[in-house]
């Protein structure tokens, strides 16, 4: 994980749910799971850069950010956009 993922969003969690906001403990824990995500491609992008040269197609959530390399996924796991809500690079 990143930093992000480590403290900053289950911080927030925390003290959303210590408010009972719900609205509030869904959305950090979305964005957790999309800095995960953006984390574990930066990590390998790194890893293999001369592989990661070559052209990759790539899908972009327009709801809330989720990344990840093809194929285009069903929905988003985060927060569940249509198939059709992503964008492709």
């Amino acid at each position: 994980m990143n930093g992000y993922a480590d403290f900053m969003y289950p911080e927030f969690i925390k003290e959303a749910k210590a408010e009972e906001q719900r609205t509030a403990i869904v959305s950090f824990h979305g964005s957790m799971q999309t800095e995960i995500e953006h984390a574990r491609l930066c990590k390998e992008a790194l890893e293999n850069l001369e592989e990661w040269k070559k052209a990759r197609a790539f899908f972009v959530c327009s709801m809330c950010g989720w990344t990840t390399e093809g194929p285009r996924p069903g929905s988003c796991p985060v927060c569940s956009n249509a198939d059709s809500g992503f964008l492709d690079f």
